[in-house]
């Protein structure tokens, strides 16, 4: 009965050593499973900030390109502003011409009728 009460305190040893290391492989599982939630979400975080960068990238790029067009457009602003201020006095140097020309030829139209009748 000896051997009896051996055997059942070296199952009852078995048991507890069993419990124990169900218990340790429990919290190994708990710590893995979140190991590969910290994981995932680093993954999912890398990603983001990838996506980020090249948005960034994008914004950058568009940026420059409108202040290339701002700066054309501005240049083309310029061009004509300056050639809107040399036509300006052209034109109404042309319409000084026109209106001299007009009245030298009712002031001669004038003498003209004026000698008819003399």
């Amino acid at each position: 009965s000896k051997s009896l009460e051996e055997a059942i305190s070296v199952r009852d040893s078995c048991l507890v050593a069993l419990q124990t290391k169900q218990a340790e492989f429990e919290k190994f599982e708990a710590f893995n499973d979140r190991t590969v939630d910290c994981d995932k979400l680093e993954c999912k975080l890398n990603d983001a900030l990838g996506q980020l960068a090249h948005k960034d990238t994008l914004i950058r790029e568009g940026l420059k390109t409108k202040a290339y067009e701002l700066s054309v457009v501005n240049e083309k602003h310029d061009e004509l502003m300056k050639q809107l201020l040399l036509t300006k006095p052209h034109y109404e140097g042309l319409v000084k011409q026109k209106t001299k020309v007009i009245t030298d030829l009712k002031l001669k139209e004038e003498h003209d009728i004026e000698k008819c009748f003399q």
